[in-house]
């Protein structure tokens, strides 16, 4: 199942969705953007060497829930470990059905493959079923923005004597997220998500509440169809392309300037009551 027929097991209240993904946190410092008073020169020691420690996570974003292993390598076999790890420690209820959401790293297609097809992984094809994100859009993935807090909170602009440092701050941060939370349930869930907690809450959309999301990611796709402001990316691309192709026949003098491009805003069902 690819992610474009999403659509249906979203809006079931019978079905949990979550999303899958690795990383590597690095020993090292990294530095990025932070407040400091005006003239002062911070700075910030790094762990000499790039080791690095990995995890693999899986988070529910219609509750905030995070559940984490720490695999040595990424494979199709360690895939499969994490995944019946997470079954055993989210059973599915009776009469409930898992979607785990992943993107199409080679472990992950093999993993996939291996669950539909090969008898011994029918413990994982009864619980759940893999759906596959479209190609190069880790954007799509709501865990990103887990390891994108995790890295802004608690490792950027961070120094940690030893990679176990890191490891036990990394090990107290994600534990705070095991159980049902406002903070990753608000930062994981895209807008054209959340109909199906809205529909158990307000009964209708949009008789009840109206809907509209941005970007325009899979709006369409959403049960109803969500109204979604769309970006104009194509005028964006343009304004850049004609910015760089002027700055470089200006004679070696560059000019900021400021583009005003418009959205454009897609009416659909999702705002719009049917009389």
């Amino acid at each position: 199942m690819n992610l474009k027929n999403i659509s249906e097991p979203e809006n079931d209240p019978d079905t949990i969705i979550c999303y899958q993904d690795e990383v590597h946190f690095m020993a090292e410092s990294t530095v990025t953007r932070a407040w400091y008073p005006k003239g002062s020169r911070p700075k910030v020691k790094s762990y000499p060497g790039h080791k690095s420690v990995a995890y693999s996570g899986f988070v529910i974003p219609e509750t905030g829930e995070l559940f984490i292993t720490k695999p040595d390598w990424f494979n199709y076999e360690t895939t499969i470990t994490c995944i019946r790890e997470f079954l055993t420690s989210h059973p599915v209820e009776d009469g409930k059905h898992l979607y785990i959401v992943m993107d199409n790293a080679p472990w992950h297609k093999k993993a996939k493959r291996l669950i539909n097809e090969d008898g011994q992984y029918a413990d994982i094809k009864e619980a759940a079923t893999i759906i596959s994100l479209p190609p190069y859009s880790p954007d799509l993935n709501p865990i990103e923005q887990v390891w994108r807090v995790t890295r802004r909170e608690k490792t950027h602009n961070r120094f940690r004597e030893t990679l176990e440092k890191l490891v036990g701050v990394l090990y107290n941060w994600f534990s705070t997220f095991k159980k049902p939370n406002d903070k990753l349930a608000t930062l994981c869930s895209f807008a054209w998500s959340q109909t199906k907690r809205i529909n158990v809450v307000y009964h209708k959309v949009p008789e009840d509440v109206a809907v509209v999301g941005y970007d325009d990611f899979l709006a369409s796709h959403a049960v109803p169809p969500m109204s979604s402001v769309k970006s104009p990316l194509e005028d964006m691309a343009a304004a850049a392309i004609n910015i760089i192709h002027e700055n470089n026949h200006s004679g070696g003098e560059f000019f900021a300037r400021t583009v005003a491009l418009t959205p454009k805003l897609i009416v659909r069902e999702s705002s719009r009551i049917k009389l």
